[in-house]
Order: structure tokens, then C-alpha cells, then sequence
């Protein structure tokens, strides 16, 4: 998922599970769910990589299904309430268009807190092609426990 803005671009991947090994063998643990996200920033001065242990698999599943809520006009606004709070996502519509943002908070090395946010109005078709790409993350790291996180 990548968002643009001037010579500014955002880009967050899910790069695979915190503990791959974890799973049911072990008994069943909630830290299985954790997902590695990289975020991309690019602006004038460079590019930037983090990496982060900031979304869990259902957190995923459920940023996919309210995005595709606000982008098939069924709900106006969605903004994340993820257990990290480093990152957040948000979708809002407005007329045809869907507006995306993202924000990362990330530490330096130097133990100061940066962050980086970006907003894209995006029209419909390019909201189609960013749920694919979460879509195609979630089934290469779906919820290990499918009721983990529900209720």
C-alpha cells in the first residue's frame, strides 16, 4: 500500500509474522498473531525504512473490511484503533473520491519519537487495487486462531 503526496510517498508492507515459529504445536499463543509491517517514507531528503512489530493478523483483516466499508460508500470514516499505537490508518469518503492516510511513529536511535503521515485523495479503482494488495497480505498471514481478537 503506497500513498503519495507532492514529492512525498508512504509505502506499509506486511513482511511476515513476529514469531514464525509460534503456532499451534506450542499450545495456542497470542503473540503468534503478531505481524512485522515495513513502512517506505520518501520525501526530499532520501528514503527511509522501519520496521515494526505494530499489527496483529486480525487488526489486518479488520482495516481490510473498513476500508472496503468507506470505499463502497456503506460508511463515511474509519479510523484505527490498533493495540500498537504506532501506526494508524484512517479512509474517509467524499464524494467519489477516498481519502487515505497513514501515520507511523517510530524511536531513533537517539531514543527521539519521529513520525511520518500522508494522506492521498485516491479515486475508487485505485481503493480496489490497495484492499487487493492487504487482501493478498492477509492470506499469506491470516489469524492463526480465527477467534483471536473477535468479541
Amino acid at each position: 500500500m503506497t500513498l503519495r503526496c507532492g514529492e512525498r510517498a508512504l509505502s506499509l508492507a506486511v513482511t511476515g509474522y513476529r514469531y514464525p515459529a509460534r503456532a499451534a504445536a506450542q499450545g495456542y499463543d497470542g503473540d503468534a498473531e503478531w505481524l512485522t509491517v515495513r513502512i517506505t517514507y520518501t520525501d526530499e531528503t532520501g528514503t527511509y525504512e522501519y520496521e515494526d512489530d505494530c499489527l496483529q493478523t486480525f487488526e489486518l483483516g479488520e482495516l481490510i473490511e473498513e476500508i472496503a466499508a468507506v470505499a463502497d460508500g456503506g460508511e463515511p470514516l474509519y479510523i484505527s484503533d490498533l493495540t500498537e499505537p504506532y501506526l494508524t490508518v484512517a479512509a474517509a469518503r467524499a464524494d467519489d473520491r477516498i481519502l487515505l492516510g497513514i501515520e507511523f511513529v517510530y524511536d531513533t536511535d537517539g531514543g527521539v519519537w519521529k513520525k511520518h503521515k500522508i494522506a492521498e485523495a485516491v479515486t475508487a479503482e485505485a481503493a480496489r487495487r490497495i484492499l487487493e494488495e492487504l487482501r493478498a497480505a492477509y492470506a499469506l498471514y491470516p489469524p492463526r486462531n480465527p477467534a483471536y481478537g473477535k468479541g
